[in-house]
């Protein structure tokens, strides 16, 4: 096996100065690269793997309500768990809803 490349100048860096940290850089990159997650990249990938024969699946196709719903769930969780992410979204929501009186 070769050794994984370092993917940019960042990286290479901070392998360079701190040899261990680049170690664990490159290993989190595989990690995240081994879990990738297309949903809200713009590609082609998601129509066809969502059961459509078209680039730009139907709105419905089963991969993408899976997508919707993780999503809805991920959201949930960090606004129940982390404070922040509840501020962002009362703020967000404050905003472009305003306030019920």
């Amino acid at each position: 096996m070769g050794k994984a490349p370092l993917t940019n100048f960042i990286d290479r860096t901070i392998a360079f100065f701190n040899p261990q940290a680049g170690i664990e850089r490159t290993v989190a990159r595989a990690r995240l690269q081994q879990f990738d997650y297309d949903g809200a990249r713009n590609s082609g990938r998601r129509g066809v793997a969502g059961g459509s024969m078209f680039r730009n699946g139907s709105p419905e196709s089963q991969r993408i309500n899976q997508d919707a719903i993780t999503l809805m769930w991920e959201s949930s969780d960090m606004e129940q768990h982390f404070c922040l992410w509840r501020g962002i979204l009362t703020r967000t929501t404050q905003y472009a809803l305003g306030t019920l009186r």
